[in-house]
């Protein structure tokens, strides 16, 4: 079964920091939502569905629903008592139908040129504080160019990534397309008086999902987060496939021979 998530206004799914430690800076949204966020909307979503008492579900009541969803409270003699029998896969973000995947931190871009390049561990070693002769991540004639930070890229580019090559300029999609920040100030209200607190004030900053054509702003045309489906786990199962070949996959034999390279100096 596949979960779509759409959305209806602009998201927050606050990062883990305190509030009380924040001072004068603004809680970002994560985005996408984490994998725990996501698995309770849907366990919440199952039990609104069989009509659960959830103050008796807290109780231990609901024997079968807990048997499938599990009780959300960890417990170390029982490994399913937090999730029961309920697995997910995910979230992973879609656009265009297509599964969007963070960008690798080995693809470097020239701002001179605009050219993707990968990078690879430079031939000869050198001195520093992981050894006497590391050969530290290098990419020939892209001085200058910076990580693809905020970027995702679609499996076919995630692919070419995990054999070695640079992925295609066509795979690869900017946070900026995908996401706007939507910044937001609030302040403490006291509930049972009706009032505010004085200088409790605290700013935050949501995603608001962009559509994919201007053409289409309807909710089918935003990207979307979602979970499970068989094109999911193929597309997950395809990109595991081509790691266990991958000359970045730790034990394979161009990582042995890098690092017998580099011992032998």
């Amino acid at each position: 079964m596949k979960w779509t998530f759409q959305p209806v206004d602009s998201w927050f799914f606050r990062e883990s920091r305190p509030w009380s430690t924040v001072g004068g800076i603004e809680l970002a949204s994560q985005f996408p939502p984490p994998a725990r966020t996501v698995a309770g909307a849907i366990r919440t979503a199952i039990g609104e569905a069989k009509d659960v008492d959830w103050l008796a579900f807290s109780q231990g009541r609901h024997a079968e629903l807990r048997r499938h969803i599990g009780s959300g409270v960890s417990n170390s003699d029982d490994p399913n008592s937090e999730f029961g029998s309920f697995r997910m896969h995910g979230p992973y973000v879609e656009r265009d139908d297509h599964l969007l995947f963070p960008a690798p931190a080995v693809l470097l871009r020239s701002k001179e040129t605009g050219k993707i390049s990968l990078m690879h561990p430079a031939a000869k070693g050198m001195r520093c504080d992981l050894g006497s002769s590391v050969r530290l991540p290098h990419a020939a004639g892209l001085l200058g160019a910076a990580t693809l930070d905020g970027h995702w890229c679609t499996a076919e580019g995630l692919n070419s990534v995990l054999r070695g090559d640079a992925p295609p300029p066509e795979s690869l999609v900017d946070r900026d397309a995908l996401v706007a920040d939507d910044a937001r100030v609030g302040i403490a209200r006291d509930n049972s008086l009706r009032t505010v607190h004085d200088g409790l004030l605290y700013q935050t900053s949501h995603v608001r999902l962009r559509p994919v054509s201007e053409s289409s702003p309807t909710s089918m045309g935003y990207p979307t987060i979602c979970s499970g489906s068989a094109t999911v786990r193929q597309s997950v199962s395809a990109a595991r496939a081509v790691w266990r070949t991958s000359p970045f996959r730790p034990g394979s034999k161009a990582t042995s021979q890098r690092r017998a390279a580099r011992l032998s100096g």
